[in-house]
């Protein structure tokens, strides 16, 4: 049977692929196989979009996931290693404390290891200079705190303040007796407890023996404190406690 063009309806030959008389294509099999990627390649383009918005989804849930999964692992940590690590934190700032004072120990000792050094070798004059003005520190010291205490809430005070005079006094037997090692005991003692009560001003010039090659030395800021640039209001000093057989008779 001869086969007819769609287009015109003239006869075409069996097998033709264009109609010789119009020239159509009498085939519509290639026209399908021209237009088909016009609708392949948008579809591959959303699979793909879809495809990569799964995979970001599934990446950022996995990281959310194990978040939450330290989250309460984290809350869910053992009370005994909670305890374990609280203990080791006070273990170490004990052993840090403990290193501190072992390096201000060390340091206190090479101090007064160099101080017994320079005592020894000072000539005899230069004792009794440097032991004369450490009594007269004292006893300037002891007298104001005495003629500022005359309240009757600062008797113990008083007392302790008798005491010290008393030490004073010993010290000078001492120099009188050629004894420089006590009395150099004897009055830095007495100096030091009254610094734990009424400490000098920042400023003050003091007389110490010369382990750097001078003699005098001004007492640094922050010595005594917070309150450096405060008063001492000798009402509300408290003399340490002393045993009754060491308290003066009145």
């Amino acid at each position: 049977m001869q086969t007819r063009c769609p287009h015109c309806e003239k006869p075409i030959e069996p097998g033709a692929i264009i109609c010789m008389n119009c020239g159509s294509y009498v085939v519509k099999v290639d026209e399908k196989e021209r237009r088909w990627h016009l609708f392949a390649i948008p579809l591959a383009m959303l699979a793909a979009l879809a495809g990569l918005l799964l995979y970001f989804e599934f990446r950022i849930s996995g990281v959310e996931s194990r978040r939450q999964a330290e989250i309460e692992a984290q809350r869910a940590l053992d009370p005994a290693r909670k305890r374990q690590l609280e203990e080791d934190e006070l273990e170490r700032q004990r052993m840090e404390k403990r290193r501190i004072q072992l390096e201000e120990g060390k340091k206190a000792r090479e101090l007064h290891r160099k101080i017994t050094e320079v005592w020894k070798a000072m000539p005899t004059p230069d004792k009794v200079s440097y032991l004369t003005r450490q009594l007269d520190r004292a006893r300037s010291r002891i007298g104001a705190l005495k003629g500022a205490s005359e309240s009757e809430a600062t008797q113990d005070l008083m007392r302790f303040l008798e005491k010290l005079e008393a030490k004073v006094g010993v010290v000078v037997t001492f120099l009188d007796d050629k004894q420089y090692d006590q009395a150099r005991g004897v009055i830095e003692g007495v100096l030091k407890e009254l610094d734990d009560i009424a400490p000098e001003p920042p400023g003050t010039e003091i007389p110490v023996l010369p382990v750097d090659g001078h003699s005098t030395q001004k007492i640094p800021q922050g010595a005594i404190g917070d309150g450096d640039n405060e008063e001492v209001d000798v009402d509300k000093l408290k003399a340490p406690e002393m045993p009754e057989s060491q308290i003066p008779p009145k």
